[in-house]
């Protein structure tokens, strides 16, 4: 596989988000940019880039460079509306995380409802994300957890 190879950004992108964990966010953040350039030049916005795309927006927030990080979420939204599939579900979701890492609550409820209403289902994630985290203690966190339970059909025994 060479550099150009989609598995290849597809493994950038997973080793960036390991070193944003530990905190080495000038690393996360270098990786990411390079595989948002390499993606966009060589197979597009697909879902590989996108990811990449939304990872390098919260590693922004969480460097406190807030316009860089908007900007490049609003470039994602854009790119998530022409694509199919969870492409808006995924951007939204992600758009949220970095708004809660930028501290703007209100925000970040506003892209984890429309994620909700577009079909995002998965209260695991929801509840161990660590860049929702400042979101937990909202009474509207619980509620949106009610609603995707709701939602969610009752097993049958």
């Amino acid at each position: 596989m060479g550099p150009d190879n989609p598995g290849t950004l597809e493994s950038m992108g997973y080793l960036a988000i390991t070193l944003g964990k530990e905190h080495k966010l000038e690393e996360s953040e270098r990786l990411l940019r390079d595989s948002v350039e390499i993606g966009l030049r060589t197979v597009g916005s697909v879902y590989t880039t996108r990811f990449a795309m939304g990872n390098l927006a919260i590693t922004l927030a969480y460097e406190k460079r807030a316009d860089q990080s908007i900007a490049l979420f609003e470039k994602l939204m854009a790119y998530a509306s022409k694509a199919e599939g969870t492409a808006m579900i995924d951007a939204n979701y992600q758009y949220a995380a970095g708004l809660s890492v930028l501290g703007r609550k209100d925000q970040a409820f506003e892209h984890l409802q429309e994620a909700v209403k577009l079909g995002f289902e998965n209260t695991s994630q929801l509840t161990t994300d660590d860049d929702l985290k400042p979101l937990h203690d909202d009474p509207r966190f619980q509620a949106l957890r009610d609603e995707i339970q709701r939602k969610q059909p009752v097993a049958s025994k």
